[in-house]
């Protein structure tokens, strides 16, 4: 996690498997630990790719990102040329 300057101000070094939460997607788990350092989450914008967007996550938060068509649970989404 950074901030608008780039300066990164949160990091988690992988220290192997964690075992809570072994329902939730890596992507969701890595984005939910990320944001735990902050006050509001719902105050700050993040970008991330479709490793870390799922339907789930971003009904948490405020996020701009990418999402694989396996992530949407079927919900309609508008196509990219459109």
């Amino acid at each position: 996690m950074s901030s608008a300057n780039g300066y990164p101000y949160a990091l988690k070094i992988y220290a192997g498997r964690d075992e809570r939460k072994k329902n939730e997607p890596l992507g969701m788990k890595v984005i939910e630990e990320m944001i735990s350092v902050l006050e509001r989450p719902v105050k700050h914008e993040l970008y991330f790719n479709n490793f870390f967007a799922s339907y789930d996550l971003l009904g948490k938060i405020s996020a701009t990102g990418t999402m694989r068509n396996s992530r949407t649970r079927k919900i309609p989404i508008m196509p990219v040329d459109e």
